[in-house]
């Protein structure tokens, strides 16, 4: 287990000095040992033994005899004896000289000087009160030598960790080689008392010295040419230190037999146990087990108090950590930086004993203290820290408020700005607390290893604001977008062709949002289920929802803003004593239901994120129950921020029947969704629009007697409960009084109005008014909140259109194989290339009349082969048997990586992390090799400053070594299964070819048996069986960012369907139609989309007579494609069902 070497809480180095008795007490005792062992022990001896050494000539001469035994045994105890009386003097001088106290003194044992230092600082402890002028031991710094010096490049600056006191308060004196060397003497110097010495460590606890050296127990000797804190002015108090007065550390309460957390709250003071729960909730407690249940607590458990807050009466937020977050996940949910968060909390010992060490790895349960974003230095005017209306936007990592800027609590209205009666006050929120800067860690090198480029050119890291802070969820919802765009390609696939590749310049976006979308997907699915709850929940209870205004996410719950008080929450949602909060916790059932989605539309269709806290806090407003809000302030930011509601409404699962409109602005956005988007050159079109569909819901409404969200969710009256929103850049005196009329209905209407920029000419003002600064920051009055606010730049925004409009084209295809061409790998030999024979024998049309095949299908992957190229095809390939055979053998000392169904790697008892994994899936695609530049830029996709971090001091080279660590070393060759690049230029990482890789073995095993014809079946069989997932199904959540420009997955899943439709063809022609499904059914479990394999099993079916079944399937591909007539299918399945006379009627 790690260790940490950083100082424990402030709180738990301030204990309460002991009494004068308790002092006496344990001086009395400590003398009373002290002079049995070094007079008593040896009186005993000389009384019970005498001289031992008068049995020597006994003892030579082999007359072994009871007394010579004795004699033997109490010579033992008197080299025992000097031993510790050496010890005992060396340890007692050093205290009287007050000089530090020797690590280790020669010749003496580790236990004996520890029994005699213990003793030592108990008999000296009585000393302050009848002699001053000894230090007493205990309470003196010099114990034991300082622990190893971290080296320079891995720590902070001096001050890191160091008290924030004003510097007119404190002073800072050079330790000196002839001067005070202990904190004892210090105090005496600088506070006039020795007794006070633990005031000063207190004060100093924490701070690094210009060696590297950081101060985290008392006992660490000073060394000269160290710094240390001492009060400006002798007589003044004390500073307060820090996690005092000024900021009060958490305290660790340890469970005994018969505590609750109602009476462990009781007795530290810490209010309501609901506190003591939310802030304990989840974490690991010692022998593995995990705090979930608030009435369940064991003795030997450990509780976190809360923290009391701090001068400024603001709590000092901390982030637990939760299942699949990541350290730059987390950095990018609060708009900070990973270095700082890095900094934060490297060495800091967490709830289970461990600490953060390993940036890469951290542990749920963990407690990562958030740095306060004023830290972060103010960008340079030429571009600004949030992102901006056009350009690049910043990256996650820097998108933070400049250091000049210090927002109030979101959690209270500022003066200046009451909220409104009818509004709710919002959620208290946290400001984050105040950290140094701090350098990352830095590695040990890997020896020898020189720097070299990759065969491929290293793709340049480009930020993507859109997705920082609060943008996670909209990128999980245009990841799930993507993700069913790129299903409908595949079914518009012909077997043989390749899926269609992402255009080089949109290759960045989609990495960015592989990585943020899946590390948000938990977020997203949150929020899914808990708007569509609400409205289950409201029907099942024959009432309408809640009037909502605003919504707050976090990691732990839902809180929802409500604008009319109720105070009949439903379900699991907990309302608050005035009714104006419900909160749902994710652990709890959210009240959806799946199978009723289709029946009752989601009530809050137009809530939409507009910006986030450093706290983690996600913030949406519902835009429909603003009516008219008015983004002002910086145009940039303004835009950026109408940009990403823009981009939500589109992709929010939650805003189906939502139409929005643009005009002034976002013409690249329209292209992003179609159905939902659309832009207008002119406001007055827009308008008129808005004002008919105002004008038609007030008259159903009117008709029905019902409100808006009663209607939603009864679905009486159609689609006259759709949204419309309409978002208006510059506008004029004549828009701007519109938008506010249109806006001024009491009560909620179907229609909503944002303007950016304020009108001019006009002294109406809508209800809502939104501010940002130049620097990103959201300020919201009605809310009483201040945010970072959500952006998407102009270009980031384009980029994002054309790779959903791409994606959603389902006509473009990859080229064909090569015609079938297909590179073999040979562990002997060079690589050859072979052209695939023909399964497939028979004439054209025997598979046309009895599979699911087509002419171009057969010309494509069973064209003829030469008995050459079998030869030759068979001979590059001699290891495959073997191969084969050890993927199978479980004694195998080979490692294996498994990308079907995993990724997974197995190398005897292991343990890979999940990162791990993803470098093993990572070289495991990379054949040819990888530099380390492109490694990192692809592992590292969020840090856009990686490349220049792979230098021999790095976390990118240590990231390898590690991983080299794990895979071992073949014992048949003693070299490692990742071979080093020593002295090699240009040098590239790349696995052994002794390392198993399951679509290694599934391409060599296909490649095989295509070119053996019919006797080939066998390796056809075989590679099939390997097949027992999704290819990279099981990815680390904000990872494989890399898989966007070299795409395995998605050529896996074609080389499994092409390779299923063969075999499956193949069986059907021979009537052998149990084998044609087993071949189908792989495909599936591949997770394949696509067309081809099902209709493969309606084959099946009819050749074995179960033409009900077959139907089944076929209304299964006519639904995947939302089919109502033939023309919605693609050509080649409408042409396989026309020819076999299987279009249901309907078509």
């Amino acid at each position: 287990m790690r260790t940490s070497h950083r100082p424990a809480p402030v709180s738990s180095w301030r204990t309460r000095p002991p009494n004068l008795l308790q002092r006496i007490g344990r001086s009395v005792i400590s003398a009373t040992v002290a002079l049995a062992l070094l007079c008593g022990l040896p009186w005993l001896l000389v009384a019970a033994v005498g001289n031992p050494l008068r049995h020597w000539p006994d003892l030579v001469a082999g007359d072994i005899s009871n007394q010579v035994i004795l004699a033997a045994l109490a010579c033992l105890a008197w080299i025992l004896w000097a031993q510790f009386a050496v010890a005992f003097l060396v340890e007692l001088a050093s205290a009287i000289r007050r000089t530090p106290m020797p690590a280790r003194i020669p010749a003496v044992l580790a236990s004996q000087q520890w029994l005699a230092r213990a003793l030592v600082n108990g008999v000296l402890l009585l000393l302050p009160v009848t002699v001053s002028s000894v230090a007493p031991a205990g309470q003196a710094l010099a114990m034991t030598a300082a622990l190893p010096s971290t080296p320079a490049s891995s720590i902070a600056p001096a001050d890191r960790g160091g008290p924030t006191t004003p510097s007119s308060a404190v002073a800072t004196v050079v330790v000196a080689a002839d001067g005070a060397r202990t904190w004892w003497d210090l105090a005496e110097r600088h506070l006039g008392d020795g007794a006070a010495w633990r005031d000063l460590w207190t004060l100093n606890a924490g701070r690094t010295q210009p060696d590297g050296t950081t101060l985290t127990s008392e006992r660490i000797m000073l060394r000269p040419g160290w710094t240390v804190l001492v009060p400006a002015d002798p007589g003044a108090p004390l500073p307060p230190p820090p996690g005092d007065e000024t900021e009060t550390a958490p305290t660790q309460v340890v469970v005994r037999p018969g505590d609750t957390l109602t009476r462990i709250a009781a007795e530290h003071d810490s209010g309501d146990w609901t506190e003591l729960w939310q802030a304990n909730e989840g974490r690991s407690q010692p022998g593995g087990e995990v705090f979930t249940d608030p009435d369940l607590i064991e003795p030997g458990w450990v509780i976190t108090i809360p923290t009391s807050g701090t001068a400024d009466g603001v709590t000092r937020p901390t982030v637990t950590v939760r299942s699949g977050d990541t350290l730059s996940r987390i950095a990018a949910d609060h708009g900070i930086t990973v270095d700082k968060l890095l900094a934060a909390n490297i060495g800091v010992a967490q709830p289970d004993g461990d600490a953060l060490t390993d940036p890469d790895l951290i542990h749920v349960g963990w407690e990562l203290a958030l740095p306060d974003p004023a830290d972060v230095p103010p960008p340079a005017q030429t571009e600004p820290a949030g992102p901006t209306g056009g350009g690049e936007g910043p990256s996650a990592d820097t998108h933070e408020p400049p250091t000049d800027t210090s927002p109030p609590t979101s959690g209270a209205p500022s003066a200046s700005a009451p909220a409104p009666a009818d509004i709710p006050p919002a959620p208290p929120t946290s400001d984050p607390s105040t950290e140094q800067p701090a350098a990352t860690p830095a590695a040990e090198p890997e020896r020898g290893e020189v720097d070299g480029d990759s065969a491929t050119t290293t793709p340049p890291a480009v930020p993507i604001a859109a997705f920082a802070g609060a943008g996670g969820v909209l990128a999980a919802l245009a990841l799930a977008t993507l993700i069913g765009y790129r299903r409908r390609q595949f079914r518009h696939r012909r077997p043989g062709h390749a899926p269609s590749a992402t255009p080089d310049d949109l290759v960045a976006m989609e990495r960015a949002l592989l990585a943020a979308g899946s590390a948000a997907a938990p977020d997203a699915e949150f929020l899914h289920h808990a708007l569509h709850g609400i409205a289950h929940l409201s029907a099942a209870g024959d009432s309408p929802p809640p009037d909502v205004a605003a919504a707050v996410l976090t990691d732990r719950d839902l809180t929802l803003l409500l604008h009319t008080p109720r105070a009949d929450a439903a379900g699991a949602w907990v309302g608050s004593n005035d009714g104006h909060r419900w909160t749902l916790q994710r652990t709890d059932p959210t009240g959806y239901q799946p199978a009723r989605r289709g029946w009752l539309a989601p009530p809050y269709p137009t809530l939409v994120t507009v910006g986030s806290t450093p706290a983690g806090e996600h913030w949406l407003i519902d835009l429909e129950r603003a009516g008219a809000l008015t983004v002002s302030g910086d145009r940039k930011t303004a835009l950026g921020l109408a940009r990403s509601m823009v981009a939500e409404l589109a992709h929010n699962s939650w805003s189906e029947s939502v139409e929005v409109t643009m005009t002034g602005f976002g013409r690249e956005l329209a292209a992003m969704h179609p159905e939902r988007l659309t832009h207008l050159d002119s406001a007055a079109t827009a308008f008129a629009r808005l004002r008919r569909h105002r004008d038609a819901t007030a008259d159903a409404m009117q008709a029905t007697g019902t409100d808006v969200l009663t209607g939603r969710n009864s679905g009486v009256a159609g689609d006259a409960w759709n949204s419309q929103v309409l978002l208006v850049a510059a506008p004029d005196a004549a828009t701007g009084a519109e938008s506010v009329d249109l806006g001024r209905e009491p009560a909620r209407s179907t229609v909503a109005v944002v303007t950016v920029g304020e009108a001019t000419g006009t002294a109406s003002r809508p209800r809502w008014e939104l501010r940002v600064t130049e620097d990103g920051l959201l300020s919201i009055p009605a809310l009483g909140a201040t945010l970072i606010a959500q952006q998407i730049p102009e270009a980031e925004a384009d980029r994002l259109a054309r790779l959903l409009s791409f994606a959603a084209d389902p006509t473009p295809v990859g080229d064909p194989h090569e015609d079938g061409r297909v590179h073999l790998r040979g562990n002997s030999g060079p690589k050859e290339i072979a052209r695939p024979g023909s399964l497939l024998a028979e004439p054209d049309s025997t598979y046309l009349a009895t599979t699911a095949t087509t002419t171009r299908d057969l010309q494509c992957l069973a064209p003829a082969v030469s008995s050459q190229h079998r030869k030759r095809a068979e001979a590059a390939d001699t290891s495959l048997d073997a191969d084969f055979a050890a993927w199978h053998d479980p004694d195998t000392p080979r490692p294996r990586i498994a990308l079907f169904g995993g990724p997974t790697v197995r190398v005897g008892n292991a343990r890979f992390s999940a990162f791990n994994v993803e470098i093993a899936a990572y070289l495991a695609t990379r054949t040819a090799g990888v530099g380390i530049d492109r490694y990192a830029s692809d592992l590292w996709p969020t840090e856009p400053d990686i490349v220049s971090q792979t230098t021999v001091r790095s976390k990118v080279r240590t990231s390898l070594s590690q991983f080299r660590k794990l895979l071992g070393t073949d014992p048949v060759t003693g070299e490692d299964y990742l071979p080093r690049n020593t002295g090699k230029a240009a040098a590239e990482y790349r696995l052994s070819p002794a390392v198993l890789v399951d679509v290694d073995l599934f391409d060599r095993l296909r490649v095989r048996g295509q070119v053996r014809g019919p006797n080939g079946l066998t390796d056809l069989h075989a590679a099939l069986e390997l097949v027992t997932g999704p290819p990279l199904a099981a990815r680390r959540p904000g990872g494989y960012g890399w898989l966007a420009d070299t795409p395995i997955d998605h050529h896996l899943s074609a080389a499994v369907v092409d390779l299923a439709h063969l075999v499956a063809t193949h069986h059907l022609a021979h009537g052998e139609p149990e084998e044609a499904a087993a071949a189908a059914q792989t495909a599936l479990r591949a997770g394949s989309s696509e067309d081809t394999p099902l209709l493969d099993l309606v084959a099946v079916c009819h050749a074995q007579g179960q033409v009900a079944q077959a139907d089944v399937y076929i209304r299964r591909i006519m639904a995947n494609h939302g089919a109502d007539v033939e023309e919605d299918l693609p050509p080649r399945t409408y042409e396989v069902l026309l020819r076999r006379q299987w279009l249901p009627p309907a078509a």
